[in-house]
């Protein structure tokens, strides 16, 4: 590749830096506890998701859980990254 060539693919590359923000996706204070113990900044905000509308017809809970995160994540909406996230609790399982 022509030295010139090279330069003009990595302008259009790297042009520019998009700073986006972290949302958590939850209503939880533990586990927006978890993110500032760990030291990364991010906004908290509630999801619009109807949990118990989601969790019905749910067999599978690790499914189900997955399901209700990326419902909660989707919630949000925007260009941002978001964390959606949903416990499950086995017992014998």
């Amino acid at each position: 590749m022509r030295p010139q060539l090279r330069a003009t693919l990595a302008h259009v590359v790297f042009h520019k830096v998009v700073l986006l923000r972290l949302i958590l996706a939850s209503s939880s204070p533990i586990r927006r506890s978890m993110l500032d113990a760990a030291g990364v900044a991010h906004e908290a905000m509630s999801p619009a998701v109807d949990e118990a509308s989601l969790k019905q017809g749910q067999s599978d809970p690790a499914q189900g859980a997955r399901v209700l995160a990326e419902a909660k994540a989707l919630s949000i909406g925007g260009d941002d990254w978001t964390i959606g996230s949903d416990s499950v609790v086995s017992v014998d399982g």
